[in-house]
């Protein structure tokens, strides 16, 4: 299998995504329009907002058994798990 397509191998399903996503939003109601913000303003001082995003997703998806399972087979998890969110957030109407 060529480097390309391994990067390109989805680990998590739309299920999941939309699993991880509802348990992020319950929690933090506002942090879908943090991602909009960050998504529609690439060039303001983000770093504190794109940090806060990242932690709060750890804390979330360290809860899910999916998340924990694709994390033992690889240590890549979170880069693909926020991918994938970031994906379907990009995709939302503000």
């Amino acid at each position: 299998m060529s480097v390309a397509k391994a990067k390109m191998e989805r680990y998590f399903t739309d299920e999941q995504i939309d699993e991880f996503l509802a348990a992020y939003l319950k929690r933090y109601p506002d942090a879908l329009d943090r991602m909009h913000h960050v998504m529609r303003n690439p060039f303001d001082d983000n770093d504190e907002l794109i940090a806060k995003n990242f932690r709060e997703m750890i804390e979330i998806a360290q809860e899910m058994d999916f998340y924990k399972e694709v994390e033992k087979i690889n240590n890549e998890a979170m880069y693909l798990i926020s991918r994938e969110l970031f994906r379907k957030i990009s995709l939302i109407p503000k």
